[in-house]
């Protein structure tokens, strides 16, 4: 840092990710405090010297606030952030370092939810699937609003679809508590109860049982529009679940 100045953390390599992407990656706590306080010493014009101070909260300059989040919202190749990387590699002390400076640099923890990479995929969808659920869990409570917990990525799945998939079952639960849908339903009609199926025909099976156990949820499960990515209430469309109890359903009979 020193030898190269802050030219050298906006270098991206073959997958566009810079110094400090591959530090939340490699949840390299204190590799991300040298670099935000080197950031926050060029900001405030302060000498460079060989030891850099820990971080520690203060009210942030204007300039300080601005090249923050010049880093922070850095994306990659596949337009995933610090913060995403560090909740998909379950990196959590880099997590909950990253989520500090976001309120530091005055950043909504909102926005930060609702930002997306290439695939649609959120900070908690990428928490959802990693193989720590303690990631998805303080994303849960850190952010604690059921919007964010519904949104949907390219393939119509809602975090609750990915950590059922993931067998994070206390996620699961505070996801549900929190106000998570049980009734989203994903591009191919399927529940989050079924993203842990095998294979679309064992998710399908799933569905008929569920419906002969509790034939009212038929009337409760919303299926998506051909277009549609997060999840719509349109009754006048068939509901997936009725369309295989028929003796002339040839895949179950």
């Amino acid at each position: 840092l020193h030898s190269f100045g802050l030219p050298c953390l906006r270098i991206q390599d073959y997958r566009g990710r810079s110094p400090l992407h591959v530090a939340a990656v490699n949840d390299q706590v204190a590799c991300v405090e040298c670099i935000i306080s080197f950031v926050l010493r060029n900001a405030a014009g302060e000498p460079e010297s060989p030891s850099l101070p820990p971080l520690s909260p203060h009210p942030r300059t204007a300039e300080e606030i601005r090249l923050m989040s010049y880093f922070l919202e850095m994306v990659d190749s596949t337009g995933r952030t610090s913060l995403m990387l560090a909740a998909a590699h379950s990196a959590l002390s880099t997590l909950q370092l990253l989520v500090s400076l976001y309120e530091e640099a005055k950043l909504s923890l909102a926005s930060f939810m609702a930002k997306v990479d290439s695939e649609g995929l959120t900070a908690l969808h990428h928490a959802a699937s990693a193989a720590d659920e303690s990631i998805g869990l303080f994303l849960v409570e850190t952010i604690n609003d059921p919007t964010y917990f519904n949104l949907t990525d390219r393939l119509g799945r809602t975090p609750l679809h990915l950590a059922v998939g993931a067998g994070h079952i206390k996620l699961v639960e505070r996801l549900l508590s929190a106000g998570a849908n049980v009734f989203a339903v994903d591009d191919k009609h399927q529940l989050p109860i079924c993203a842990g199926a095998p294979n679309p025909r064992v998710a399908k099976c799933l569905s008929v049982l569920l419906l002969a156990m509790m034939p009212s949820l038929a009337s409760k499960i919303p299926v998506p529009s051909s277009t549609a990515k997060t999840p719509t209430f349109d009754r006048r469309v068939r509901n997936p679940l009725t369309d295989s109890i028929h003796s002339s359903d040839s895949e179950f009979f």
